[in-house]
């Protein structure tokens, strides 16, 4: 006798469909998410540190010239949200908002933290204001930064060299009532500016827009092959940090453009 063939098996359960299959999550980039959280809690330490005399000189800012640790806190924070926008722009690309709806919702974004930097700006100086605070060049600078986060990144260094220079420019040659350049905290360029043109519409402090910019590029196109797994990542991000570091100290050591 010959064994009856065995039954076929249904359809619907040899494998489920596409749709109920659990979705998988872009792995995280962890140096990111450490150098983030480091950067925060040493916002907070050195926003909540009271010990007097005895507070220690890196926890505190230095005087107009000078650099402390106190004084990387919100560069290292733009540098992290740019190092993010390859990161997030890939997500709404996998979540199909592109053009139009991905530029209306990062303006959407950018206008919710510009309110709330300029509610709290308000309720702290007990009077309505506009006007530039941390938070609100945060908003501005990381929306520049994602606008323009779709160029190539040969494209992205550019424009932050470009408004790099622009910005130096500025600081060594721009004339004001006290003669021409940085003479110190109260007599340059910027203050100038903020008391002729800019206090009195309420904007104190939008020239800033301009480096800050420049430093969330910089943050994207160095995270731009970590996303892409470049092999070489290492080595790129070391010499442009290298680059960087040199070209900053040594426009410092000249004295034409003070850490500040």
């Amino acid at each position: 006798m010959t064994a009856a063939p065995s039954p076929a098996l249904p359809a619907t359960i040899t494998s489920p469909p596409a749709s109920d299959q659990p979705a998988t999550r872009a792995p995280r980039l962890i140096a990111l998410d450490a150098f983030r959280g480091l950067t925060v809690l040493l916002m907070l330490l050195v926003n909540n540190v009271s010990l007097g005399s005895r507070t220690p000189v890196q926890l505190m800012h230095a005087p107009f010239g000078g650099l402390t640790l106190t004084d990387l806190v919100f560069p290292w924070f733009l540098y992290c949200a740019g190092a993010a926008l390859p990161f997030s722009t890939a997500a709404m690309a996998r979540s199909g908002v592109t053009g139009g709806a991905r530029v209306g919702r990062l303006l959407e974004r950018a206008a919710l933290l510009y309110v709330l930097g300029a509610f709290e700006t308000s309720v702290t100086t007990h009077t309505f204001t506009l006007g530039l605070g941390v938070l609100q060049l945060i908003a501005l600078a990381t929306l520049a930064g994602a606008l323009l986060g779709g160029l190539r990144v040969r494209w992205q260094l550019l424009i932050a060299a470009a408004l790099l220079t622009g910005y130096a420019v500025f600081l060594s040659l721009g004339t004001h009532p006290a003669g021409v350049g940085v003479i110190d905290e109260t007599h340059n360029p910027v203050q100038a500016l903020n008391e002729v043109l800019l206090n009195p519409i309420g904007l104190r402090g939008l020239v800033s827009v301009v480096p800050t910019t420049a430093l969330v590029l910089l943050g994207a196109a160095a995270a731009t092959a970590l996303y892409r797994r470049d092999p070489r990542a290492g080595l790129k991000l070391q010499g442009m940090g290298g680059f960087l570091s040199a070209v900053g100290f040594g426009w410092a050591a000249s004295g034409h453009l003070p850490l500040c």
